[in-house]
This record gives C-alpha cells, structure tokens and sequence, in this order.
C-alpha cells in the first residue's frame, strides 16, 4: 500500500500555487502515492479538475467558521503519512493540524517573496513571522526560487529545512501554434497586420498594471499599429482601469482590451508578439515559463527568479519603470526577423531543458517517498 500524502491549500484557484499543484498530481509518475486535497476556503477553479483526476478535494472555510473547520482539517488528515501545505496561511493551519493529527511528515510550500510588506496585508506579515518561529519544527521548507528562499531565511525560517523547487512548465501544452493569431485576431475584431502585447496577470497591487498600461501608451505614439491585451482575475474595464486608460489616452477595447479571466492562455501566448511579465514582486512567476515556453519574446521585471529563468539580462528591466519599459518593447521591435526568431527558439529550448513539468515532478515525489 503507497504512502498518503495529504496536501492543504489555502484554495484552488487559478494561481501559481494552485496550478502547481495540480500539475504534481495530474503528471505523477509514483502510482502508489495516494493523494487528498484540502482547501481552506478560496475560489475553486481547479475544485473539479482534481476530481476528475480522481482525487479526493475537502473544502472547509477557515476564514468564516474557524472552529468548526479547524476541527474537521484535523480529523481529515489523521493518518496521512505526509501533509504537505502549500502558502502561508495552509502552512500555518496544516502545522497546527498535524500536531493535533499526529502526523510527523511536515512540508511546507513557500510560494512568494517580497517580505517587506509592501505589498501584503498585516495579517499576511505577522502569520509570516509565526512561521518563522515554527519552520524548525518542520521536516522540509521548499520555496520556488532562490529570491524567495534568501528573503524567508533573513525573516527567520531555518535554513537548514529549506530547500528551492523550481516551478515548472507542460511544454506540451504552451507551445508555438500557427493558428493562434487568426484565432485572437477574429474574437478582437483587429486586423491581421496589427503587433499585440500582451499581459497575464491579476488585478492586485503586487502586479503594477499601472507601469504596463503607462509603458504601452508611450510605446504605441511611436508604433501605433500596436494593440495591448491583458487577461487574468479582474481584468476588466474597471473603474480604476478606465481611469488610468483615460489618463494615458488609450481607448479601451480598441487600444488595449481586458479580456478577464481565461482558460485559453495557451493561444494567447502563441498569438502576441511580446509578453510582458510587469509585476513589482514575485516569487518564480509560472507565466513567464509558459511564454517562454511558446516561444514568445518576453520582457520582465527584476523580481523573484525571472532572471534567472530567463538566462539573458538583455530583457531584464527595473521594476516600476514604464520609460525602461517601453524602451525595451522598442529595442525589441527594432530586432532583425532572424534574431527575433533566434531569441524564440532560445526561449523555448531554455525551459524544455531546465523546467519541463515532468521533471520537476519527479523532484516533489522524492520529498513524498
């Protein structure tokens, strides 16, 4: 009989975390590992996916009935062999119940960086220094990206638990697709010989769509054939977004279009000509992977591990800066064809050798066996 790993999850939405995963379970390659999921409440994109795999998922709302939830956490994971706790707040909430549980296999899920504070809620920041005090106790900490790591052991969690799981991408699914731009180009109504840019992202604080937005409406006054697209949670015409269209003098739905959340990002991404990754903090951001992966050229921000998985400071830029931004959309557009195409191929090759999904399972399984 496999060991039963029981992974805690503060919900199942669509994010790096989440996504994460439920890549471990859907590309396992240990049979014999029995899984369990429990979320703590949060939205619930992956909720059925996960059980169409077969997968047990328990869903118990912490944050509106504590008690009761805390009491059911407890009796669920009870002879688990593993808990492994992905983000802060399951990390906290699965050592608890593996206390009460008598599980002694503890793992746990780092999956950000950017301690500051600046970005997270104060209840974020003292859960965060809870956890510090309690990672001793704990049989593994893996955080997705050196970045993250470095940042978490300044705070106080034991470096000697600590160890980086880099995230990882199904080549498979984010791959070149010739038909990608017919089928973007028809839904948005555009031309064929418009440029697209695009975003995937979320309409949080720690994103800084502000800087893409600012950094497109300075770009497209000298390539005007050019169209921004974002996607992802809340990315709609807003109040707030609106707003900051107004102030640059973009025309939503014709200069730039918010699309929302999709499940079709894969055609995004073939689609656009560059991908931005804006954001003034991350961890190891998962769509940067997945661009790079269909062969987009990308620009990101210095944050969390996108150098790294980049692997060419050409297309590293200073977080918060649309001017450098919009420089660097410029000196990509101004790039022969031929090395365009070089600096595609170069992306996708880097992924499928240093962060195929399938390998990157493998890792996770290790920790469970």
């Amino acid at each position: 009989m496999g060991k039963k790993v029981t992974h805690i999850i503060t919900g199942l939405g669509k994010g790096g975390a989440e996504t994460m995963l439920y890549q471990v379970i859907k590309f396992r390659t240990v049979q014999s590992l029995e899984y369990k999921v429990i979320s703590l409440g949060g939205s619930s994109y992956y909720e059925n996916i996960l059980r169409k795999l077969g997968i047990p998922v328990e869903i118990y709302p912490i944050k509106r009935t504590p008690f009761s939830s805390m009491h059911h956490i407890i009796e669920s994971v009870k002879g688990s062999d593993v808990l492994c706790c992905w983000m802060m707040h399951a990390n906290l909430v699965g050592f608890i119940a593996a206390k009460f549980a008598d599980v002694r296999h503890i793992i746990w899920c780092v999956r950000h960086s950017n301690t500051g504070g600046n970005f997270l809620k104060t209840r974020t920041v003292r859960i965060d220094s809870i956890c510090a005090r309690l990672s001793s106790k704990v049989n593994t900490i893996t955080y997705n990206g050196n970045r993250s790591r470095n940042e978490y052991e300044k705070l106080g969690f034991c470096k000697e638990k600590g160890i980086v799981l880099d995230n990882g991408c199904d080549c498979e699914e984010y791959a070149p697709n010739s038909e990608a731009r017919g089928i973007l180009f028809k839904e948005l109504g555009i031309s064929s010989d418009k440029k697209i840019i695009l975003s995937v992202t979320k309409n949080d604080p720690i994103k800084d769509i502000p800087t893409f937005i600012r950094a497109f409406a300075v770009f497209r006054k000298r390539y005007p054939e050019t169209v921004a697209v974002m996607c992802g949670n809340k990315i709609e015409e807003t109040e707030q977004l609106l707003s900051l269209c107004q102030e640059v003098r973009l025309k939503p739905q014709e200069d730039i279009f918010f699309l929302g959340l999709r499940h079709d990002v894969p055609i995004l991404l073939a689609a656009c000509d560059i991908y931005v990754l804006h954001s003034a903090g991350e961890a190891f951001p998962n769509t940067l992977l997945q661009a790079m992966s269909s062969s987009c050229l990308c620009i990101a921000t210095d944050v969390g591990d996108a150098r790294r998985i980049m692997g060419n400071d050409r297309f590293i830029i200073t977080p918060q800066a649309p001017e450098a931004m919009a420089m660097k959309m410029e000196e990509i557009f101004a790039m022969p064809n031929e090395e365009q195409e070089s600096v595609k191929a170069r992306n996708r090759r880097r992924v499928q050798k240093y962060y195929d999904i399938r390998d990157i399972v493998k890792k996770y399984e290790e920790l469970y066996t």
